[in-house]
């Protein structure tokens, strides 16, 4: 018979389908880290090369930037670069949990809920390995040089940095001895850089620096946090001549502006570069000085989102999963953001992926201290190494068993020895540090100290998480932007700003925003199981669409066709493009943008950091208008689309070139991840 008894089946997931995801992969994965000591395996999180997370919370004019380095390189060749608008008066340390569950909470997920009809073959059935679904948990400086023609406003060391602040001295307007005094203390910047360093020197921006304290690796980075004063959007009205400081406008206007320094970031990026910023605060964000892109989520090609293999197909469409890399939909997406800004050439866009109240889970995924007990009094009592570890294993979520901050540490206080190093079988740290082996026995530390390691878990690992967590509590609203932009784009740096609680001409342009996106899908039974049919999809407005040429699979899955993604034409695409404005009082309006020669118009209107402060856009600089044939100030820099424009090329060769490029990524690390208020 065609048909057997079976009853309907309703494939529906969970409230947070991420965490489905997330619990499967521990549950993998930790065998493994049992087999292999759990502290060193090779199962440890991939580097995320593709973007970069920031995360900055503000409370009126203070300003906290957490900022995860992504570094892969010798650690003496790694040197770091970051404008601010003030001099911190804090620094600290983070963690990698913070960045996991930002992305696991936010991350755009694209979910097609498959209805089975009833008695048809085996469908909506489920095989045996499903069980894993089981374990899903729903959740409700510088070194050398001295200080020759720079002032060195503080230096210190934080976590595995050592830093420096630095200005440019009254007398150095261009900031020419700033830029050298970069490049004889090892931050190499090619010589295209200096214009832009100049253009932050007149801003009166100060100079982070950080390079790696002598004898750490860059397996050893972990996010850095920098608290600061950033001045406030009066003072920036009245700095461009507008409204005064204090002339009202509330909370929205008292607040500071953030900004992406992308400027500096053209140095050394690559095409559709990724840029993830969150920003904690009172109410919503918007951008200031970019267009605001939102695509309609009805062209996503929803047969590329379907993942039998799931019950309920979740699917993960953010750059980064909770353990890193990219998902099912990943590419997808982004095509469908890059096809929506094409329609409209637009090349300097964001779109808000996240807003609203934190999402249920997101702060206990931070740090739960009822969930997670780390009982250093315990760790302290251990009578050696081996003992201290086995405790350690013990009381350690599995995700920061293999963190740079656990490995560190215990390098630190349990260090290999030459002589275990010289041995065949634990030469490797994955059998060193493998808790009940016999290396740590054979060859373990002559002398330990179980209250020091204690005290540096609580200081280097606990506490930082406890004060995490306890910087996103002091705010109730989050906003996750997105942007794929290219260097010919970064010639204006992207301004943020709080819009104010009510009072909105368009109030339907700043309210919350899911990241969750899902259709429900049904079907008609074939006749036979190798017969094809049309899958209807539903969508949230009602609207349906039809994936013709559907399979039944087995397990309860289908099997979607496969060829090229038939895209709509982009007169059809149903996307839109518009521009947010906030008066003084952080009262939001949208001006939408009709065709690509609206955008041009309104593109033009917009206004860049040095227009907003004040600080005029000299022609022919760095980043500045320009009119077609106009020579730019710099000869590495040529007028492209009314813009002068960087131009790219290889600097110098040898040591002295390899050194060059590491400092350039790092530049653009700095300057990607960065979502500073700049004012």
């Amino acid at each position: 018979p065609r048909c057997r008894e079976t009853n309907s089946v309703d494939r529906t997931v969970t409230d947070r389908p991420n965490m489905l995801v997330t619990a499967i992969v521990i549950a993998a994965a930790a065998a493994g880290a049992r087999a292999c000591g759990g502290f060193f395996c090779s199962l440890a999180r991939p580097v995320v090369q593709n973007g970069e997370n920031i995360l900055f919370s503000t409370d009126g004019t203070e300003v906290t930037a957490t900022i995860q380095i992504q570094y892969q390189g010798d650690a003496a060749d790694f040197s770091w670069v970051l404008p601010l608008p003030s001099v911190p008066h804090k620094f600290g340390v983070s963690s990698d949990a913070l960045f996991r569950a930002l992305h696991a909470f936010t991350d755009p997920q694209f979910i097609v809920n498959v209805t089975h009809p009833t008695d048809c073959f085996d469908a909506g059935t489920r095989c045996e390995f499903r069980a894993l679904g089981g374990v899903a948990a729903t959740a409700d400086g510088a070194g050398g040089g001295g200080d020759a023609g720079v002032d060195i406003l503080s230096m210190g060391e934080v976590g595995p940095f050592v830093y420096t602040v630095i200005a440019a001295r009254k007398d150095d307007a261009r900031g020419k001895a700033l830029f050298d005094w970069l490049n004889t203390n090892g931050f190499d910047q090619p010589d295209s850089a200096a214009m832009i360093v100049t253009r932050y020197v007149r801003l009166q921006h100060k100079f982070v620096t950080l390079k790696l304290q002598k004898g750490k690796s860059a397996g050893e980075l972990v996010p850095i946090v920098i608290k600061y004063k950033a001045p406030s959007v009066a003072d920036a009205l009245a700095a461009a001549g507008g409204e005064a400081a204090g002339g009202g406008g509330g909370a929205a206007t008292a607040a500071a502006l953030s900004c992406i320094p992308l400027r500096l970031t053209r140095v050394a990026a690559s095409d559709d570069m990724p840029v993830y910023a969150w920003l904690a605060g009172a109410t919503r964000a918007v951008p200031s000085n970019f267009v605001h892109l939102k695509v309609d989520v009805r062209d996503m090609p929803w047969e590329r989102c379907y993942r039998g293999g799931f019950v309920g197909g979740p699917v993960f469409a953010g750059g980064f999963s909770p353990f890193g890399g990219t998902n099912a939909c990943t590419e997808e997406y982004r095509e469908l953001l890059k096809r929506v800004a094409a329609k409209y050439t637009s090349s300097k866009w964001l779109t808000t992926e996240y807003a609203g109240a934190y999402p249920a889970g997101l702060l206990d995924a931070v740090w739960d201290a009822k969930s997670v007990r780390i009982d250093t009094a315990e760790l302290a009592k251990a009578g050696d190494a081996t003992d201290f570890l086995q405790r350690l294993l013990q009381q350690l979520p599995f995700e920061q068993r293999q963190s740079p901050q656990v490995q560190t540490l215990i390098r630190r206080f349990v260090p290999q020895s030459d002589a275990a190093k010289a041995d065949a079988q634990c030469k490797s740290e994955n059998a060193f540090y493998s808790v009940g082996g016999r290396c740590l026995r054979d060859f373990a530390p002559a002398s330990f100290d179980a209250a020091a390691f204690a005290d540096a878990i609580d200081e280097e690992l606990v506490q930082p998480l406890v004060d995490t967590r306890a910087e996103l509590e002091r705010h109730a609203y989050l906003t996750r932007f997105f942007t794929l932009i290219s260097p010919a784009a970064m010639v204006r740096d992207p301004l943020f700003r709080f819009a104010a609680a009510a009072g909105h001409a368009d109030a339907a342009e700043v309210g919350d925003v899911s990241n969750v996106h899902r259709v429900e899908a049904t079907y008609t039974c074939p006749a036979s199981r190798d017969d094809a049919f049309a899958l209807t999809l539903k969508h949230a407005d009602g609207s349906t669409a039809a994936i013709e040429g559907v399979k039944l699979g087995y397990c309860g899955g289908l099997v979607m066709p496969g060829g090229d993604i038939a895209w709509p034409q982009p007169v059809a695409l149903g996307g839109t493009v518009q521009v947010l404005r906030a008066d003084a009082a952080g009262a939001v309006s949208a001006v939408p943008i009709a065709d690509a020669a609206e955008l041009a118009t309104q593109d033009g209107l917009l206004e860049g950091l040095d227009e907003v402060m004040g600080v005029p856009c000299e022609a022919g600089g760095t980043a500045c208008e320009c009119a077609a044939g106009d020579k730019c100030d710099s000869e590495d820099a040529q007028c492209e689309d009314g813009y002068c424009i960087l131009l790219t090329r290889p600097v110098g060769s040898g040591a002295a070139a390899a050194r060059t490029a590491a400092a350039a990524a790092l530049l653009l690390v700095a300057a990607t991840a960065l979502l500073a208020a700049l004012f």
